[in-house]
């Protein structure tokens, strides 16, 4: 027999913290496809080509993405500032794509793939838990 004065009760909601959700995408396919496998796939097309000042010019996108990619991963802060100095730099060469070459529309994929992800990164409250928690002994601030 049920006891109709018994409430039902929810669960609470699930905290934001971890590699999960919109971090995870971020982190394995924004950072680790786009980041890593397709700079190196743009230095071998550009190594290739002879287009010496472009495949060199990927080499450190490169690695700013691998060293953002581990940290984030191993859950460091220092992560978030690597891979918000990869999108700056993605962002910028956006832009720049843009000036030099204007009739060429993946300036503008480049451009907004950096300036959409460093806005999640910034406002993310997942990005903040997994990262920055707060202790209680700093007053939650």
């Amino acid at each position: 027999m049920e006891d109709s004065n018994m409430q039902e009760v929810s669960p609470a909601p699930k905290e934001l913290k971890g590699i999960e959700g919109w971090l995870a995408w971020f982190v394995y396919a924004a950072l680790g496809i786009g980041g890593v496998l397709f700079n190196i796939g743009y230095f071998l097309k550009y190594a290739a080509s002879d287009q010496i000042l472009a495949a060199v010019i990927c080499i450190p996108f490169i690695a700013v993405a691998i060293r953002a990619l581990l940290l984030m991963r191993a859950e460091k802060p220092e992560g978030v500032k690597w891979a918000k100095i990869y999108l700056f730099a993605t962002a910028v060469l956006g832009a720049l794509e843009l000036l030099l070459v204007p009739a060429d529309p993946s300036g503008w994929r480049i451009l907004l793939f950096g300036v959409g992800w460093l806005a999640y990164l910034f406002t993310s409250k997942r990005v903040r838990n997994t990262y920055f928690p707060q202790t209680k002994s700093d007053g939650g601030q």
